[in-house]
């Protein structure tokens, strides 16, 4: 006998299932909030984490979670609808840059990867000046000893992809 999902449907911003009404991985969706949830071991209802993409069209609350521009947003207060202004939000992840260049306007806490010299950089900001400060632990000298090394295993690799009659090594 096939088993029936259940789901609970709300139009009433804030409203939740009451705890006990339902069973354990029972889930629920509320529109306004935009927010889906399901109901844990205690019956309880628990919010699970949205992260949504940033729309100028759409009002945030306090905690609402954004991806913008490759950056994950928490937005301190109330915000939108409206162009994302930053001041509304404090950036709680991101992603780091892999190129030879750093990125031309870097925000505070952005990481950059130099493959040219194996070094990880973040974007420190201070009183009085901001710049690229490496936080690989690797010196000018060990670096190139790495980069070297990997440029022998990728030489080797090829030769033995070569001789393997079409067998590839990953």
């Amino acid at each position: 006998m096939p088993t029936a999902i259940q789901t609970a449907r709300s139009s009433v911003p804030l409203a939740r299932p009451t705890a006990g009404a339902r069973a354990p991985g029972e889930l629920y969706v509320n529109w306004p909030d935009k927010q889906i949830g399901v109901i844990d071991d205690s019956q309880a209802p628990l919010d699970l984490l949205a992260v949504r993409f940033y729309s100028a069209a759409t009002v945030y609350q306090p905690g609402d979670i954004v991806s913008n521009d490759g950056n994950l947003y928490r937005a301190l207060e109330l915000a939108g609808p409206e162009a994302f202004d930053p001041a509304k939000w404090e950036l709680i992840g991101g992603s780091a840059s892999l190129d030879i260049a750093p990125p031309s306007n870097p925000t505070e806490g952005q990481f950059w990867f130099n493959p040219n010299n194996g070094q990880l950089y973040i974007w420190y900001v201070d009183n009085d000046s901001a710049q690229w400060v490496s936080v690989s632990g690797l010196n000018q000298t060990s670096t190139v000893a790495l980069l070297q090394t990997i440029q022998k295993l990728e030489a080797r690799v090829a030769e033995l992809e070569a001789t393997a009659g079409g067998i590839s090594i990953s």
